[in-house]
């Protein structure tokens, strides 16, 4: 939490700003990755243990429970960890903005 102590108000403002950081954030780093010619880093990929990984990278707020469900027996797939790992944290980002106080 930001600033203990400080008074509701406050922390309330900061609390929004600290999102509006991270949603800016979100849309430079989408826009240079959208506008950068790279190729793929193709290598097999245990897609289970990828989400796990990726998931560690997120912050996720305490008022929030996180359940994973990762299936049994998926074959590795052929994939770009880090575009892969950048879909997840962007649809987790997303999930976790629209969430209501």
């Amino acid at each position: 939490m930001l600033l203990k102590g400080a008074d509701e108000k406050v922390r309330k403002h900061l609390e929004i700003l600290k999102r509006e950081v991270n949603t800016s954030n979100k849309v430079i780093s989408d826009i240079m990755n959208f506008s950068k010619i790279s190729t793929l880093a193709l290598e097999d990929t245990d897609i289970n243990s990828l989400i796990e990984v990726t998931f560690t990278r997120i912050e996720i707020p305490r008022i929030i429970k996180l359940d994973i469900e990762l299936g049994e027996g998926i074959p590795d797939i052929t994939a770009d960890r880090e575009q892969i790992a950048g879909v997840i944290i962007n649809l987790a980002q997303d999930a976790i903005q629209a969430m209501t106080e």
